[in-house]
């Protein structure tokens, strides 16, 4: 409309024009005066080649206070927008806050008006209006509309006053959930004297502190205003922590009258700005993980921490190697919403949660942690709690504590040093005799893992100046139904099962002298005895496979060698071999070195009470009682009853007899004789008969008169 109001205009211009000689200057003159007038306003108001005048409209906003006022206006001249958005920028009443351009207008009656912005109303304010350079006053012809007649030539500066008529109250609205680029869910409507006078404003912005909704500025009366927010059904004012603060009132903060509801006193021409921010109540949930494989060493698991299905973080590993050191973390998740949240824990590749004991404990909060599945929790979390959750994971093993006594059986304490080892590592050294009593532990390694529970060594090692050998050595383990097995001097393997806490004490007894146990055969013939013995002390064999070394000798065939004891009574022995038979021996026991003598115990078996520094040495005699026809054949010596010798030649199927019976060599004869009784006459010197049963052989004297006499064996 308004183009085609230039076009007949132009055209009216150009038509007057050609009617002179100047038409083609005037033509452009015309026309380039038009663009320049088109731009250099906002909106403007048809002109015209004839008489002209102008009218500018200026605008002035007064709250009457030192603040500035909240209004926002636009001015129109003839219908034409030509300034938008004055406000009070000045803060002093009677200054011009916004102008229009200079408009040319035609000469005639001319409207003006002021249009009020969204949040501003014009029955706020008393309106006036003064107009210069008119010889005609304006004419009110509606709220902020005016109309003046402008003459030919008359330059019109008409100013629009705006004066707040008496006190405003806008209510402002703000929503921050916490969460910063995530809008708020809640929805809200703000009251004025119990009007509403916005509604179901939300969080448009997702910042904190910038405003989400506003009513306009509302007249109210001076004195006692209220204002409130509601929510609409799905919000709740519970769920926020609410405040607010109000600015333009001489008389200071509002009053809380209840839960989203203030009143507010508020003076004659004042306008008061109240605004309520509502920040989401939140509370939160941060899961941590400590793992602990109860080693030294840091644990191999790795595990992922998830809250409410959400994985927050991954590869926790074992980081600090110590029991109850937080290895990793979480955020502190927020929970906007009061109710059961769901945690928990996931395993990497290679990590099982059933090798582990899980516990979890929750601080922050009366409520305990649900367990739902292995690795799994709930917890019940309000809006306004921070609730923290440890997870810990422990390793599924047994312990071992190994604990030493050390006792050399004397008032004073045992000068013997040890170390204490489990599966070859050192855990406790230079464990002395500190109590100087019998029993009582001297020192212990602390409680040792074993990951995964299986069999584990445990060992103690001498010191320098100690040996183990000085010492009677024993172990008894408890805690356990498994018993310790010896491997080696001080050694031993024990099996930990799955939660077992085992202690093992190690005992040494100082043996406080040594026993030595020598061995003689003697057969009493020519040739070698063919028994086999092995030798004890203390129910420890200590020698093996002892046999006569030997013809015709009472030289030692064997000996135990020292051997530690301690204090009181030592029992040592010896135990037939294989084929041999103890009681075809006539047996002697002879002890050196010991204050007290050897008490027989059983056949081969005696006691011996040992004092302290005392070597003794013990020496048992085997003479054997009967004669064997050995295989294979030998010469076999022994002396007659009657003092005269006699040799035997044996061998598997005859035995033949030297008899002496010349005094010229060869002084006798061999005499062939089969197992059943003959008589044999030697001469003159005795008669005597020999017996054979086939495996031993004795053999009888018989004197002159012929009475048989057994003469026991000289072996």
């Amino acid at each position: 409309m308004r183009s085609q109001r230039s076009v007949i205009l132009l055209s009216a211009m150009l038509s007057r024009a050609t009617k002179t000689r100047w038409s083609l200057w005037i033509a452009l003159l015309l026309i380039t005066g038009l663009v320049a007038v088109a731009a250099n306003s906002v909106t403007r108001s048809p002109i015209h080649a004839g008489p002209q005048g102008t009218l500018t409209v200026q605008k002035v906003i007064d709250d009457g206070k030192a603040g500035a006022d909240n209004g926002i206006f636009d001015l129109y001249v003839h219908g034409f927008l030509q300034a938008n958005n004055v406000t009070d920028t000045d803060n002093a009443a009677g200054v011009i806050d916004g102008t229009t351009p200079l408009v040319s207008v035609i000469p005639g009656v001319i409207s003006f008006h002021e249009l009020a912005e969204a949040t501003t109303s014009l029955t706020s304010y008393t309106i006036t209006v003064l107009c210069t350079g008119a010889a005609a006053s304006p004419s009110n012809v509606s709220t902020g509309g005016f109309t003046i007649a402008v003459a030919n030539g008359e330059n019109v500066v008409c100013t629009i006053t705006n004066q707040r008529t008496g006190p405003t109250l806008t209510v402002r609205k703000v929503i921050d959930n916490g969460t910063p680029t995530v809008a708020d869910s809640g929805r809200f409507n703000l009251l004025i004297a119990g009007i509403v006078r916005t509604s179901n404003i939300l969080d448009t912005t997702n910042l904190l502190g910038v405003i989400d909704g506003t009513t306009a500025a509302v007249a109210v009366t001076a004195g006692t205003v209220s204002f409130q927010e509601t929510t609409t059904p799905n919000t709740s004012l519970a769920s926020y922590t609410i405040s607010v603060t109000c600015t333009g009132a001489l008389a200071g903060q509002p009053t809380l009258i209840g839960v989203g509801s203030w009143t507010i006193s508020i003076g004659a021409n004042e306008n008061v700005v109240c605004t309520i921010t509502n920040i989401r109540n939140t509370g939160t949930l941060t899961v941590q993980k400590v793992i602990d494989d109860g080693q030294p060493g840091a644990d191999a698991g790795v595990v992922d921490l998830y809250i409410g299905g959400i994985l927050y973080v991954n590869n926790v590993v074992d980081t600090d190697n110590a029991a109850g050191v937080v290895d990793g973390t979480t955020t502190a998740v927020a929970v906007t919403t009061a109710g059961t949240v769901a945690f928990h824990e996931i395993a990497n590749a290679g990590t099982n949660l059933s090798s582990y004991v899980i516990s979890v404990a929750c601080s922050g909060t009366t409520a305990l942690p649900t367990n739902t599945s292995t690795g799994a929790w709930t917890i019940a979390v309000t809006t306004v709690q921070n609730v923290i959750c440890t997870i810990t994971n422990t390793r599924n093993s047994g312990t071992l504590t190994v604990q030493k006594v050390i006792d050399d059986g004397q008032p004073g304490a045992d000068a013997g040093v040890v170390d204490l080892y489990i599966a070859g590592s050192l855990y406790q050294d230079n464990v002395i005799d500190t109590d100087n009593a019998a029993g009582l532990v001297d020192g212990t390694t602390t409680a040792i893992a074993i990951t995964p529970a299986a069999t584990v060594t445990f060992h103690e090692l001498a010191n320098t100046g100690t040996d183990l050998n000085a010492y009677d050595i024993s172990v008894i383990c408890t805690g356990t139904i498994n018993t310790p097995d010896n491997t080696g001097l001080g050694a031993w393997t024990i099996a930990v099962g799955p939660g077992e806490n085992v202690v093992c004490t190690i005992s040494n007894n100082l043996m406080i002298g040594t026993l030595t146990v020598e061995k003689i055969f003697d057969n009493g013939g020519p040739g070698q005895d063919g028994g086999t013995v092995d030798l004890f002390i203390a129910d420890n064999r200590e020698a093996s496979d002892v046999t006569d070394d030997e013809e015709h000798s009472l030289n030692i065939d064997g000996t135990t060698g020292p051997v530690f004891v301690g204090s009181g009574n030592t029992a040592f022995r010896e135990e037939g071999g294989d084929g041999t038979n103890l009681d075809l021996y006539g047996i002697s026991i002879d002890c050196t070195g010991a204050a007290s003598d050897p008490v027989e115990s059983d056949l081969g078996s005696w006691e011996i009470n040992i004092g302290s520094g005392e070597d003794v040495v013990c020496t048992i005699t085997n003479a054997r009682n009967v004669f064997p026809i050995a295989a294979g054949g030998g010469f076999y010596t022994w002396t007659l009853c009657d003092g005269h010798a006699s040799d035997f030649f044996l061998n598997t199927t005859i035995v033949w007899l030297w008899v002496p019976n010349s005094s010229v060599a060869p002084f006798g004869s061999w005499v062939p004789f089969i197992p059943e009784i003959w008589l044999i006459q030697p001469g003159s010197i005795t008669d005597f008969a020999l017996t054979g049963d086939g495996s031993q052989l004795f053999w009888l004297v018989s004197p002159s008169d012929q009475e048989l006499i057994v003469c026991p064996p000289p072996f």
